[in-house]
């Protein structure tokens, strides 16, 4: 068995990206017939298209998720996370970036859910996506810092965090 990681059958390359208008953030409810934890709500984001770097993908996804424009803004990494899930025998790579956009923009609900702005402050009356919810609220707290993490999920549980670091 190889302990490198690029020969894990099932690897996921994704982006997510944390999108700010004032104090809400751009969430989307995942549809109720989605293959990964239906019905609790995300932040934008996608699995990452042959030829597009991340914040291309990170981009793209907001605007086909959600109609919202990131092109005239700056994305930030703030997060880079290893996603081992062992029941679905599948390993995520995901880069999560940040934006705050100044100008209001309307988003519209797609074929990947229910999308909206969400009071910061409210959102802990929501179902959050588990992969989501393990980093949102540290990012959300200080956006100048990265998060590194890797770890093991199991029926929707974080199971073990094999490492975690804040640079």
């Amino acid at each position: 068995m190889s302990n490198y990681l690029d020969d894990i059958k099932g690897l996921q390359i994704t982006t997510e990206a944390l999108v700010l208008w004032k104090d809400k953030l751009l969430m989307q409810k995942r549809s109720s017939s989605a293959k990964h934890f239906p019905d609790s709500w995300s932040i934008p984001g996608g699995h990452v298209d042959i030829g597009e770097d991340l914040v291309t993908t990170a981009r793209r996804e907001v605007l086909e998720e959600s109609a919202v424009d990131l092109k005239d803004y700056d994305l930030k990494l703030v997060g880079n996370f290893i996603n081992y899930h062992s029941d679905k025998e599948k390993t995520w790579l995901v880069s999560v970036f940040f934006t705050r956009i100044i100008e209001f923009q309307d988003c519209i609900d797609t074929d990947e859910g229910e999308t909206k702005w969400i009071d910061i402050a409210e959102l802990t009356n929501f179902e959050i996506f588990p992969p989501i919810e393990h980093f949102l609220f540290d990012v959300l707290k200080d956006q100048s810092k990265i998060i590194y993490m890797v770890g093991k999920w199991r029926d929707k549980q974080l199971i073990e965090v094999l490492s975690k670091s804040l640079v």
